[in-house]
């Protein structure tokens, strides 16, 4: 196990501190890869949100994205549970109410300290429930120039979500709910695309494109794309809550590529 660790976030995002990732960048294949073991994890977290209040907005809304997406995914993965659910929703209440607020103003210590809980509930959350095909295929886009983490989560997100939601309605009106969209006289499906249009309005109040087109990607460069977050998101394809296909991922990038 080697020597304990005391981990003490920096920012509201990753939820390393309380999760059983490494993450390690392979710049000689373009990609990121994690170890996955319980002996990862920390003896103590400390979680003190005054440390976060010098991100300066950008940062903010990077990984407050990450930490949204790690609470969606943790609560829709096939590998997710009642408890790892229970957290992820939270941290998906918390991100909807406060991240603007935190991004319009880093000195908001209420809404610092929100997102340092959602960041951290989100953390259990995923290590517990899982991730998916979002964080699967945004491998393809963390290493491109002008793309980060989180903006890659963003971009992706809305549509793999949209795939997703079909045949499990009532998990994405709940997500819907929890950012706040009223689902209430709305059927199953229309409440669940509610959930797909908040992830995007989120990512837009925070000033992050959903859109390829606005990074500099080509048309001709998607199928590529496609192909290469096909191939990396391999290891976290199985915990998605529904199987992808090549060509499914195909038009999931067409879709995110630019606005209608």
């Amino acid at each position: 196990k080697g020597i304990p660790t005391i981990l003490v976030p920096t920012t509201s995002g990753t939820g390393t501190e309380v999760s059983q990732a490494a993450v390690m960048e392979v710049p000689e294949e373009g990609t990121k890869k994690s170890i996955w073991d319980p002996r990862v994890v920390a003896e103590v977290a400390i979680v003190d949100s005054e440390l976060t209040t010098l991100m300066p907005p950008d940062l903010t809304a990077e990984t407050g994205l990450d930490a949204l997406y790690h609470g969606i995914e943790g609560f829709t993965a096939r590998t997710s549970n009642p408890i790892a659910r229970m957290y992820s929703l939270e941290a998906i209440r918390l991100i909807g109410c406060y991240l603007k607020r935190a991004y319009v103003n880093g000195s908001d210590m209420e809404a610092r300290e929100a997102m340092s809980r959602a960041a951290t509930l989100a953390g259990i959350g995923f290590s517990n429930g899982g991730l998916g095909a979002i964080h699967g295929l945004a491998l393809a886009l963390d290493s491109a120039q002008g793309f980060s983490h989180g903006k890659g989560l963003a971009i992706l997100g809305p549509w793999v979500m949209d795939f997703n939601r079909n045949g499990h309605e009532s998990m994405y009106a709940a997500i819907a709910e929890a950012l706040g969209e009223c689902t209430q006289g709305l059927d199953p499906y229309t409440a669940s695309q509610k959930a797909c249009e908040a992830v995007l309005r989120v990512a837009m109040e925070v000033g992050i494109s959903p859109y390829l087109t606005n990074y500099g990607i080509e048309s001709d460069e998607i199928p590529k794309l496609a192909q290469k977050a096909y191939l990396l998101s391999q290891r976290l394809m199985p915990m998605n809550i529904k199987e992808m296909r090549g060509t499914d991922v195909l038009e999931i990038f067409w879709n995110a590529y630019m606005e209608r």
